[in-house]
């Protein structure tokens, strides 16, 4: 559950795509929150990693379109890939 504990009023919503919506800070444009309306991720809210106050400790970590990658790129083999 993602709770918001001030300045919920300067958080505007953007639909960048049809099933795309992305929450950025009216006061400064910095980039918040996006997540997905339908599909395999719909259930997810991706936070921007730079507006958190405390130290980020990953417990999932999966690799995301591997199959568009670099090809010297060679993901760590210990976390799940998502073709």
């Amino acid at each position: 559950m993602l709770r918001i504990l001030r300045g919920a009023t300067s958080i505007k919503t953007y639909a960048s795509s049809p099933t795309v919506v992305r929450e950025f800070c009216v006061e400064c444009g910095s980039t918040l929150f996006w997540s997905r309306s339908e599909g395999e991720f719909a259930d997810w809210v991706s936070i921007a990693l730079g507006t958190l106050d405390t130290p980020f400790l990953p417990k999932k970590q999966k690799h995301l379109h591997v199959d568009s990658a670099a090809p010297w790129y060679a993901p760590c083999s210990s976390v799940p890939q998502n073709h």
